[in-house]
């Protein structure tokens, strides 16, 4: 259906955004999708109207009549305007921008449900459903190969659904056949609904349990204790790191302590006074004692690799435990550092990671 044509006050017509005058019996509404034709093979190009707006000429005497409460209706000289930007047109499954310049007043179509599902609609088999487009009546669609290839952003205002909708989403790609595997990071806990559904294929586990002491790196202690670099704090850690990764021990506290306690001065060329450098190593060793991120024992920390094998869903419970955020985000760079290498070397390994807060 015919809804109005392209115009432009100023003359010059572009094809990344359109102005539109709709015809006097004709509507559309912010986020409608309209369709001009290709001006090489007829295809429909795509819009979506960003505004819609009435405009009448204006005459110098019509504000002062209206601050007299005399208001002229001119019905002849009132147009209702859209504005709306490009998708593009479809050159078979691929979706291309229009490159070729629009002729002006070109006829302005309102995309009917066939053409948007030429669009819109996942050309696999390996979809699954989101929900209704209640403005066409159109069933919304993802396509999970997408979904893996790339991301998908769920964003909005609090208590408008984020969490509810991905939940939805993970439950329904799960389900696929092929499933999905997911690793869920899991600020509050919400996710663990899932198991309603999946029971046995889902497995919860705690945060700390999949930290690995010896994945972390003298940064991460650096910004938890906030030294610099260039402190002789610093030069001591640093050294005591290196002696410690020689030995082959593994990093706990008792361990690094004894490291600290061997450095010496000429190892981190402190020039001054031998009580001077006893005085920066016992500060080093207080901050190794006191710290929230070395693990007091050893202990045998999970695979987060092994977990998604084995399970459609894992859950990273960021909810459990007293630790600090510091040491969470530590753990949780260890776990995605993981899957990733893992994911390079192994073509037939993979997974969707659902962050649930946009601080991680």
């Amino acid at each position: 259906m015919r809804i109005g044509y392209t115009y432009s006050a100023l003359g010059d017509y572009h094809s990344s955004e359109i102005d539109i005058v709709l015809e006097s019996d004709k509507e559309v509404a912010e986020g409608d999708l309209v369709y001009v034709r290709h001006p090489k093979n007829g295809e429909p190009v795509l819009f979506q109207v960003t505004k819609v707006y009435s405009h009448k000429e204006a005459r110098d005497y019509e504000e002062a009549l209206i601050k007299e409460g005399n208001v002229i209706v001119d019905e002849e000289r009132t147009t209702v305007r859209a504005k709306a930007y490009q998708w593009g047109w479809l050159d078979g499954s691929a979706l291309r921008p229009l490159r070729h310049p629009l002729k002006p007043n070109v006829p302005v179509f309102k995309a009917e449900p066939d053409v948007i599902e030429k669009f819109t609609k996942p050309s696999s088999g390996w979809k699954i459903l989101l929900g209704r487009d209640l403005s066409s009546g159109i069933d919304v669609e993802l396509d999970l190969y997408y979904l893996i290839r790339q991301c998908c952003l769920i964003c909005g205002a609090v208590g408008t659904g984020k969490t509810t909708t991905a939940i939805s989403m993970v439950a329904r790609a799960a389900q696929a056949d092929p499933p999905v595997r997911f690793l869920i990071v899991d600020k509050d806990g919400e996710y663990k609904s899932l198991r309603t559904i999946f029971r046995e294929d889902v497995k919860v586990i705690p945060w700390y349990e999949f930290f690995q002491p010896d994945d972390i790196r003298l940064e991460d202690l650096l910004a938890e204790f906030g030294w610099q670099k260039n402190w002789w704090t610093s030069k001591i850690l640093m050294k005591a790191f290196d002696l410690l990764k020689n030995s082959g021990q593994q990093l706990v506290k008792k361990n690094l302590a004894a490291a600290v306690k061997a450095v010496r001065a000429e190892d981190t060329g402190f020039r001054r006074q031998d009580a001077d450098f006893e005085g920066y190593k016992r500060q080093v060793l207080e901050a190794v004692k006191s710290s929230g991120t070395i693990p007091e024992s050893t202990f045998q920390a999970v695979d987060p690799v092994e977990q998604i094998k084995r399970f459609k869903i894992v859950i990273m419970d960021l909810s459990k435990g007293s630790n600090g955020w510091a040491k969470k985000h530590v753990v949780l760079t260890q776990v995605l550092t993981r899957i990733f290498h893992h994911a390079l070397e192994n073509s037939d390994f993979g997974c969707v990671i659902v962050l649930e807060e946009a601080m991680y």
